[in-house]
């Protein structure tokens, strides 16, 4: 189990049956917004399972929003600030008045290189 952070940046891969016994698999690219700790009852029953779910804004969204565990997260990613700050240039208005300290953060590592 690894832990994330938020506006960490990872490749995530979920499957999603629109059909009858089939199932596509999607990858995406996004940053992570939110992690919620999962409840008592759930992180003790189920030891073996994730702690926490995360919320990922992805771009093929406008920033809006997959919630998944972290199994479903690949690997976190190094991109280029140039590249973090092209992510989140395709998502809607609302995010960056929504995560500002992320899009800041990002704005000030952008000044000082």
């Amino acid at each position: 189990m690894t832990d994330f952070n938020i506006g960490e940046f990872v490749t995530v891969e979920r499957e999603i049956s629109l059909k009858p016994n089939t199932t596509n698999t999607y990858k995406h690219t996004g940053v992570i917004v939110k992690k919620y700790l999962k409840d008592y009852v759930e992180r003790t029953v189920y030891w073996f399972a994730d702690e926490y779910d995360y919320v990922v804004s992805i771009p093929e969204y406008g920033g809006d929003y997959i919630v998944m565990n972290d199994s479903c997260i690949i690997k976190p990613i190094n991109l280029s600030i140039i590249n973090k700050l092209y992510i989140i240039s395709k998502f809607g208005d609302w995010w960056f008045k929504e995560y500002k300290s992320i899009y800041q953060e990002l704005l000030i590592k952008a000044l000082k290189n």
